[in-house]
């Protein structure tokens, strides 16, 4: 099941209260004014893949469902993390962080939900409280764009982030230095995972094509990696149900990945089935409650699609 959708698509977010409620947001330069445009779709996918409602917003990176409300955060172009309520087919602008000279890339919420963690393209990272107000900056906290960030599933202290700067970084909030820096990586960092199932365990990409697991009590000592998913890894998602991640691996399509015993394995892919290219694999999600269906979301074809991994 597929749905085109008016712009570049390269974010799929599952709501954690609501099962089949899915956020699908793009980012497209308009060429002709030069303005980074964007949309946020939700999507009820138990009944359809046609739109419920469609907002207009800057450009979107990335978005994150609260896990305990339907209130969505939207890093956008702009510099702010916008929040959106979802209610009666309606999303309802409900606060936003102070815009900036640099794109907001990444947004995670803490384990409480209390504190939301934004990356910047300038590689600065902030974290902010449910009244926006800022808390903790580290506003060099890369040389280069800030990808990715996200809090720990277990801890409310600690986020990690990756970036262009070929680094993965460890932080708590309590402190203004960082806590560890990884440099295994040759080239950009573009997605961190974290589970409540594997407390200790991160879950990596990068633009090398390799999807990697760390240990944050060791990290420079790799738990288990896939070398190669033949692209650049863009969004990693796993959930609590099974032991499967979700990788979109942009030119080299979408993957399900098994992760047994410290071990990962490929166990299915998907092309989207798209006839026209050139297509990059960007937005992944697990569609609740049963984790069976992920939403792959097109950056070029303008797609959203659902595939039911069993089949």
């Amino acid at each position: 099941t597929q749905s085109k959708l008016k712009l570049n698509t390269d974010s799929c977010e599952s709501s954690k209260v609501t099962p089949n409620l899915l956020a699908t947001a793009c980012y497209q330069l308009n060429t002709d004014t030069n303005e980074r445009e964007g949309l946020v779709y939700i999507f009820d996918v138990a009944s359809s893949l046609s739109p419920v409602t469609e907002i207009q917003v800057p450009g979107v990176f990335d978005m994150k469902w609260r896990n305990d409300a339907n209130t969505l955060a939207v890093a956008c172009c702009n510099g702010a993390v916008s929040f959106f309520n979802y209610d009666n087919a309606n999303l309802t602008k409900v606060g936003s962080t102070n815009e900036c000279d640099s794109m907001a890339l990444s947004v995670s919420f803490s384990k409480s939900q209390s504190l939301v963690a934004s990356s910047y393209s300038s590689g600065g990272l902030i974290v902010t409280n449910e009244q926006h107000e800022l808390v903790w900056d580290a506003p060099k906290a890369h040389g280069y764009e800030c990808w990715t960030v996200r809090f720990s599933e277990n801890d409310e202290n600690l986020l990690y982030s990756g970036s262009d700067d070929c680094k993965l970084k460890g932080w708590d909030v309590r402190s203004p230095v960082c806590s560890f820096t990884n440099t295994n990586y040759e080239v950009g960092v573009t997605t961190i995972e974290t589970n409540s199932n594997h407390e200790n365990l991160i879950f990596v990409g990068s633009y090398d094509h390799s999807v990697k697991v760390w240990d944050v009590r060791n990290i420079k000592s790799c738990v288990s990696d896939i070398p190669s998913l033949s692209g650049g890894i863009w969004r990693i998602r796993s959930n609590t149900i099974n032991n499967k991640l979700a990788v979109a691996a942009m030119r080299g399509g979408f993957h399900i990945l098994d992760f047994e015993n410290n071990t990962l394995e490929i166990v299915s892919s998907y092309d989207g089935d798209h006839e026209s290219d050139p297509n990059l694999a960007y937005g992944m999600d697990w569609i609740l409650p049963d984790c069976e269906t992920v939403a792959c979301g097109s950056f070029y074809n303008n797609l959203v699609s659902l595939w039911n991994i069993y089949e």
